[in-house]
């Protein structure tokens, strides 16, 4: 088994390529249900749904393009969930619809723009392994 490259771990939108990936922290939950009946009123019984985990993602990475910095931006501003994919070689890919929570962008006058952003999933989000060859 190979190692993967922090630099190989990318965000898409669609189609594109929107950023780099060079740290990530990727938290999944599973939903969980009041199941507490008027007998057990005492104590709460709580039961892990089969619903598929919600994501929350943590990363810090780099633009590809500069209309890659837009589509953050634009759902961050809006206020609109957006369908990404957190890419990350030899595993597979996350999928979903997230929430921009947070995003900061930092950069130098003549280099690349730098980020970091908070994703939360508008519900369940999908793992699909990397089939391997």
């Amino acid at each position: 088994m190979s190692l993967t490259s922090a630099d190989q771990v990318v965000l898409r939108s669609g189609d594109e390529v929107i950023a780099g990936i060079t740290r990530r922290r990727l938290t999944l939950s599973q939903a969980v249900t009041d199941v507490t009946g008027a007998v057990e009123s005492r104590w709460a019984i709580k039961a892990i749904t089969d619903k598929p985990a919600e994501a929350d993602l943590l990363a810090e990475g780099v633009f590809i393009a500069n209309t890659a910095a837009d589509v953050l931006r634009s759902a961050f501003l809006d206020g609109e969930a957006i369908g990404l994919e957190l890419v990350i070689p030899h595993t597979g890919q996350w999928s979903g619809d997230f929430y921009v929570r947070q995003l900061t962008m930092t950069g130098k006058a003549e280099g690349e723009l730098n980020f970091s952003t908070r994703l939360a999933s508008t519900g369940s989000v999908v793992f699909t392994p990397e089939m391997e060859e």
